[in-house]
């Protein structure tokens, strides 16, 4: 029965695969400028450059004891109670009047007695003289708004 099944004819061989193509070559760099050439090599009984100095900013430079911003004294600062003082007389103004504008009037007493002995350390002059008007604003407003509920009623 071998004899029956025709010779199947032999498979070809694999193709092999295409050759890789090398990458395309990269063309030189192109000539400095004129006027730009390196440097020629130095001659023999002369001593190399020194060396530069270091970049701006960098250790050396700037007045001695002087830091660089946010290191050490900035400057003069508001003084905490002015601030204080000011938060509280705005508040004042819409809730507890009397009561938060005597708090924020002994506030501002205070920051002033600070400012005036920290010799130009402290600022907040103007925080503490706006905490005085709105204070005395909102104590006078809310004494008035008492006595006209009390003439009402």
């Amino acid at each position: 029965m071998d004899d029956d099944v025709p010779a199947q004819p032999p498979e070809p061989p694999a193709a092999t695969p295409p050759a890789a193509t090398p990458p395309a070559a990269t063309p030189p760099p192109p000539p400095p400028p004129p006027g730009y050439a390196p440097p020629p090599a130095t001659s023999p009984g002369y001593a190399p450059p020194p060396p530069s100095p270091p970049a701006y900013g960098a250790p050396g430079y700037g007045a001695p004891g002087y830091a660089a911003p946010g290191y050490g004294f900035d400057g003069p600062r508001s003084e905490g109670l002015a601030v204080a003082a000011l938060v509280v007389a705005i508040v004042g103004v819409f809730v507890c009047g009397v009561f938060a504008g005597i708090v924020a009037l002994v506030l501002a007493s205070q920051a002033q007695r600070k400012i005036a002995e920290s010799g130009g350390r402290l600022t907040g002059t103007g925080m503490v003289t706006a905490a005085r008007v709105i204070a005395v604003v909102a104590i006078a407003l809310n004494l008035i708004f008492i006595a006209a509920y009390v003439a009402m009623n």
